[in-house]
């Protein structure tokens, strides 16, 4: 039992840690294993996040590169495409570009209108797994920049 004498009740308490204190720290050591385990993966995420930004930037811009053309002097291309370079593809692991020109199918240009289908497909290797972001864009006789 502890005396009354008022310095050895207190010093008896100082001596020990107490069952809060214990699960707190077990608390803030897993809250930190947790943390610490996610990194990887939320770097990984960041890094994909960043690739498909700079790939959908050189595939917009491709587009519009190509809407500055004149309609007459767009011409198609071989049904595998043709690639295309841009100094932005060497940010990409293992980045290419491809772009494939067609007359626009008769089903999607109805009444005889004149317009090419413009496809812009950049692919690049991330974690192993091939990533592409394509887009398509019809460029129309007489329509934008025309």
């Amino acid at each position: 039992m502890p005396s009354l004498a008022p310095g050895r009740l207190i010093s008896d308490r100082s001596r020990g840690s107490s069952l809060v204190e214990l699960l707190l720290i077990v608390l803030a050591v897993g809250f930190l294993v947790a943390l610490l385990e996610n990194v990887p993966r939320s770097v990984s995420l960041i890094t994909k996040s960043k690739h498909q930004s700079l790939a959908r930037e050189i595939v917009l811009k491709q587009i519009e590169d190509k809407r500055v053309i004149s309609y007459t002097n767009l011409t198609n291309t071989p049904p595998t495409g043709d690639n295309f370079t841009d100094s932005r593809l060497g940010l990409l692991p293992a980045g290419s570009g491809k772009i494939t020109i067609k007359d626009c199918d008769t089903a999607v240009c109805a009444d005889f209108e004149e317009a090419k289908e413009i496809s812009v497909e950049v692919t690049w290797t991330e974690g192993g797994k091939l990533q592409t972001v394509r887009i398509r864009s019809l460029i129309a006789k007489g329509g934008l920049n025309q």
